[in-house]
């Protein structure tokens, strides 16, 4: 049916159903379960609608040849200050430390001594250094990329082999974090001064999975899972959301889609969204991230490490293999692939992925890997309820963005989500942060209009603003 057409369907709709929530809150994962969490605490009926038939999102906690897997966010990013160590707590989810340590080989798979280690990771620090004073430059408005501002403040008279090896490592350093390719990643909202987003102390794992804080999150609220919502129709204070399995009528709804599916535009908004949130989430980026988890029977390589790089030439499809076997005990692998690397892994088949992992593997350890007894590959660019792994800043952009994303429309569309949260942006902590402050902007405006919302009502002749 034609967008003229409907229109006046969800109007009628709005106008003729009293709400019988006074938040929905579109999305089960950290985000939305922690602001439905919250507002349930406070009285308020919350129901929850997901799209998936699982709650948690980009939280994904499988099983894996019998050992709990995370496909999508993994670590516990830093433990002092951070919210999640107190949901951890909440729930009695297990974490342990993530020591971090690493072994390198060059492209030929030959292992990398501790000097020349030591050599690399610090010409990749001072380079770093370099480029934050280049971002910092008040004498130039240009923006750059990381990688064009990183090529460009590399000391002369490096050997070929030195030049690759740092950039490599800080496209696994980094580019990983980002999810992106350093050539998109604007340098100058990466060394934003006004934007702290670490946690001190160290980083954890969790043996038994991520999933458990958004399972926690989730205990005793109304999750609708397998519900696809397709339009929100809103005025001020009112608002219709339709799925495919019906429609639900609230005074508030709570939007914390990611970023991907905002782009990808398969939510109708009625009237649409204003032009300059429409222009936030044009302007934000979004990367893809992706693992391939190899079971084995018995582990063939060093017990104790955690992370392997292959320092490969970007012909490769994989550059990081990290370690279970620290944190879990079971011989289990995972592949990572990043930006263009991880699209171009989502366009193969399971049996081509597979062996060119193993071919990563056999590299990095010299010795050919026997058959896996368990594959697994997670696919976040080509999930319709993703779209993408995580959000992150493009060259030109400006952290207005995330800023105008995250306001709330009309004080009836409310938005959470990594995506929202300037200092936080990209991870677990962020989502739970975006929804803590969805849940107080949600409480202060169903507080002030609480009063008067059916008088507000009966005054409203039409969709959107007065």
């Amino acid at each position: 049916m034609s967008r003229s057409a409907k229109e006046p369907e969800a109007r009628e709709n709005l106008q003729s159903v009293e709400p019988d929530h006074d938040v929905i809150v579109i999305g089960a994962g950290i985000a939305g379960l922690t602001a439905a969490s919250e507002l349930s605490s406070r009285g308020y009926r919350v129901k929850v609608l997901e799209a998936r038939e699982r709650v948690g999102g980009r939280v994904w906690s499988a099983d894996f040849q019998g050992q709990t897997v995370d496909l999508g966010a993994q670590w516990l990013e830093g433990t002092l200050g951070n919210p999640l160590v107190d949901l951890c707590e909440r729930f009695g989810v297990e974490h342990v430390l993530w020591r971090g340590e690493v072994a390198l080989a060059d492209g030929e798979g030959i292992p990398l001594g501790s000097d020349e280690v030591e050599s690399v990771e610090g010409l990749v620090e001072d380079t770093l250094d370099a480029t934050r004073r280049l971002a910092w430059d008040t004498s130039s408005d240009e923006d750059l990329s990381l990688a064009d501002a990183f090529v460009q403040c590399l000391p002369s008279g490096l050997s070929d082999r030195d030049r690759q090896l740092a950039c490599w490592r800080l496209d696994v350093d980094i580019g990983s974090d980002e999810a992106e390719d350093l050539d998109k990643i604007s340098l100058r909202c990466f060394w934003d001064e006004d934007v702290d987003d670490t946690f001190g102390g160290e980083s954890r794992v969790f043996p038994s999975g991520f999933g458990q804080l958004a399972a926690g999150l989730a205990e005793g609220l109304d999750v609708e899972l397998e519900t696809q919502v397709t339009e929100v129709a809103y005025r001020r204070h009112d608002a219709v959301v339709v799925t495919n399995r019906g429609s639900h009528c609230a005074r508030r709804v709570l939007v914390t889609l990611p970023i991907g599916v905002l782009k990808g535009g398969s939510v109708r908004f009625v009237p649409p969204l204003p032009e300059s949130k429409l222009d936030a989430i044009r302007s934000l980026g979004v990367g893809v991230m992706n693992k391939v988890f190899l079971a084995f029977d018995e582990p063939f390589w060093p017990e104790t490490v955690e992370f392997f790089g292959l320092a490969a030439q970007e012909s490769e499809l994989f550059v990081e293999v990290s370690s279970l076997l620290p944190s879990t005990g079971k011989p289990i692998l995972i592949v990572w692939s990043h930006g263009e690397r991880a699209r171009a892994v989502e366009a193969l088949a399971d049996d081509v992925v597979t062996t060119r992992a193993l071919a990563t593997v056999e590299r990095l350890f010299s010795k050919q890997p026997p058959p896996p007894k368990g594959v697994l590959i997670s696919r976040w660019g080509r999930d319709p309820h993703a779209l993408g792994s995580y959000s992150h800043m493009p060259v030109g952009t400006t952290f207005s963005a995330v800023e105008i994303l995250g306001e709330p429309v009309d004080d009836t569309l409310f938005f959470a989500g990594e995506a929202t949260e300037t200092a936080h942006m990209a991870t677990v902590h962020g989502a739970h942060l975006s929804g803590l402050r969805g849940s107080d902007e949600l409480a202060e405006s169903l507080g002030q209009a609480s009063s008067s919302t059916r008088e507000s009502r009966d005054d409203q002749n039409g969709v959107g603003s007065p």
